[in-house]
C-alpha cells in the first residue's frame, strides 16, 4: 500500500482507529442482524451441540497417570480451540456480502450460494484451528500469533479469490500492514465475545438445568449472537486494510 498518502488511515491514532472499526463493527450488526443471526445459528449451533457432548464426555473421564492427563489435556484443548470453528467461514461470507450489498442491503440468498466458496472456506476454517491449537499445545504466545495473523484467511479467500495456501499468507501479509490494530480489533472481539458468551450459557443452564443438549443448544445460542462480532471485525479489518470503501460512512449512513 502506498505510505506517502496524506489520507493514509494509519497516520490516525491508534484509538481513533480501533474505535472507527468497532463503529462500522456495530453499524453493520445493527443493519444486518436479520441476515447475520440465521447465518451464524445454521454454522454454530450443530458445532456447539457436538462440543458439549465431548465435552461432557471429557469431564466423566478419570485418569491417574500423567500421560493420560497429558491426552486429557491435549484433547481439551482441541475442544476449547474448536470454538473458533466457523467464524472464519462466517467472516468471508460476511465478507463477500458486504463487498456486493446493494442499497445498503445484503445479496440475495440464491446468489451468496452460487458465488460463495464453501469449499475452500471450511478448509481454512479447519486450517486455521488447527494452527492456532497447535500454537496453543506448544506456548499460549503463539497461539495467539496464528490467532492474530490468520484470521484474515476468510476474507482473503473471499475478497481476493485466494486457494488455502495464498489465503494464509496473504492475511499474514495484510496483518502485519497494521499489527497493533489488529490485534486490539479482534483480542477485545474474541475476549468481550467469550465473557458475555459463558455469562449468557452459565445463566441458561441455571434456568434449564446441565443436560448436555441443553448446555450445547444454550452456548451454540449465545455464540450465535456473539461470535459474528469477530467474524464481523474481521472483514471490516480486511476490507479496510485491503483499501475496499467501508460499508458506513462516519455519521452511520449506509455506503451503496
Amino acid at each position: 500500500m502506498p505510505q506517502s498518502s496524506d489520507s493514509d488511515p494509519r497516520r490516525d491514532s491508534l484509538l481513533r482507529r480501533i474505535g472507527d472499526v468497532y463503529f462500522q463493527v456495530f453499524h453493520t450488526y445493527r443493519a444486518w442482524w436479520m441476515y447475520i443471526l440465521p447465518l451464524a445459528a445454521v454454522v454454530l449451533i450443530p458445532l456447539e451441540v457436538i462440543n458439549s457432548v465431548a465435552e461432557h464426555g471429557i469431564d466423566s473421564l478419570e485418569t491417574t497417570r500423567w500421560l493420560e492427563a497429558v491426552l486429557l489435556a491435549s484433547v481439551t484443548g482441541a475442544i476449547s480451540s474448536s470454538s473458533l470453528l466457523g467464524q472464519v467461514f462466517i467472516a468471508g461470507a460476511i465478507g463477500l456480502s458486504l463487498t456486493h450489498a446493494r442499497n445498503g442491503k445484503p445479496p440475495r440468498i440464491a446468489w451468496m450460494v452460487r458465488n460463495i466458496r464453501f469449499l475452500r472456506l471450511i478448509t481454512v476454517d479447519v486450517l486455521y484451528v488447527i494452527v492456532v491449537l497447535i500454537g496453543l499445545l506448544l506456548l499460549i504466545v503463539p497461539g495467539v500469533a496464528a490467532l492474530i495473523f490468520f484470521a484474515l484467511v476468510g476474507p482473503a479467500v473471499e475478497l481476493e479469490n485466494r486457494g488455502a495456501r495464498k489465503a494464509f499468507s496473504r492475511s499474514f501479509q495484510l496483518v502485519r500492514s497494521d499489527f497493533w490494530l489488529v490485534f486490539w480489533v479482534l483480542l477485545l472481539a474474541e475476549i468481550v465475545g467469550f465473557l458475555l458468551g459463558e455469562s449468557v450459557a452459565s445463566l441458561t443452564r441455571y434456568i434449564l438445568g446441565e443436560a448436555t443438549v441443553v448446555d450445547g443448544i444454550a452456548k451454540g445460542a449465545s455464540d450465535v449472537i456473539l461470535d459474528p462480532l469477530f467474524a464481523i471485525a474481521a472483514a471490516i479489518l480486511a476490507m479496510r486494510l485491503l483499501g475496499l470503501p467501508a460499508p458506513f460512512t462516519s455519521r452511520g449512513h449506509r455506503n451503496t
